[in-house]
């Protein structure tokens, strides 16, 4: 059985300063044939990270010499983050981590292995304290469900699986047709109902009322507006961008606005076009103070 170090396509040593590259394309063929003759090594939740998603990238070792993956939390920290999704970087990573980029598990039905939690984070044994993590259990993320995984494999993947069904609505994993199809009819019925019966909308009371989680990426005055899922749906992201860049712009203007009136409050003849206006109106009356 081939090593952990070749498993991972890595070198046992390697200076810094040397120019070659840590992966040689002779390491990285066997790392793949060997992950795909023996995932069992790497324990439950690594052999799921390899069955359901592809590798995407190398691991981008932040001070550029590898190392060998030697406990259960760094074997599947180094699976997810050859093959997961690089997203913005959690607390942790902004102060830097073991590797350059922050990666997680795609989420798929509201569920990602490790909950989310990032493959730096998970590396130093701190997946629990990963703010991405945090953010995805406060807005109702669970751990993955084992029990999807063969269905998701035998689909060609997660990738695959989730792009087919942005682009299919009728499929879904783990469904037969007749639950499909109930479904979709459910939809249908309910958008029509939607449509007919539009009214004013009523006004939540405080007894429903659930305070939202604050998020990592919460602003000073604003909470971060994306969920889980659209962070992992381009389409959803691209419309996001859409709606900032307008809200952008709007309170652009709109700061413009102030601060012209702000300088014009600003000049000495303020007080006098004010009281110019007034009387003009009407509304004061000259010699009022006697």
């Amino acid at each position: 059985m081939s090593s952990l170090f070749e498993l991972y396509g890595l070198t046992r040593s390697q200076n810094p300063e040397d120019n070659t590259s840590a992966y040689p394309e002779t390491s990285r063929k066997r790392a793949a044939e060997d992950a795909e003759k023996d995932t069992t090594s790497l324990g439950p939740t690594s052999s799921q990270i390899v069955s359901l998603l592809a590798p995407v990238r190398e691991l981008d070792w932040s001070d550029l010499i590898p190392k060998e993956p030697r406990t259960s939390d760094e074997r599947i920290a180094a699976e997810l983050h050859r093959r997961g999704e690089a997203v913005v970087p959690c607390v942790q990573c902004t102060r830097g981590g073991t590797w350059d980029t922050c990666v997680v598990f795609p989420v798929y039905k509201g569920r990602s292995i490790s909950s989310y939690a990032c493959s730096n984070c998970i590396y130093r044994h701190k997946g629990k304290q990963c703010t991405h993590r945090k953010a995805f259990e406060d807005q109702g993320g669970k751990p993955w469900d084992s029990r999807i995984t063969a269905q998701v494999v035998a689909h060609g993947g997660l990738r695959n699986v989730m792009s087919k069904e942005s682009q299919d609505s009728t499929f879904s994993i783990g469904e037969t047709s007749a639950t499909v199809t109930r479904k979709r009819k459910e939809r249908e019925a309910s958008t029509e109902n939607q449509t007919q019966t539009q009214t004013t909308p009523k006004k939540s009371s405080l007894s429903s009322f659930s305070p939202r989680a604050r998020s990592a990426f919460d602003g000073e005055s604003l909470p971060w507006p994306v969920s889980p899922t659209s962070w992992n749906n381009t389409s959803k992201l691209r419309s996001i961008m859409k709606d900032l860049k307008s809200f952008a712009h709007i309170t652009e203007v709109r700061i413009a606005k102030l601060e012209a009136e702000r300088k014009r409050m600003s000049s000495t003849d303020y007080w006098n076009q004010e009281a110019a206006e007034l009387f003009s109106k009407g509304q004061l009356k000259l010699g009022m103070k006697e």
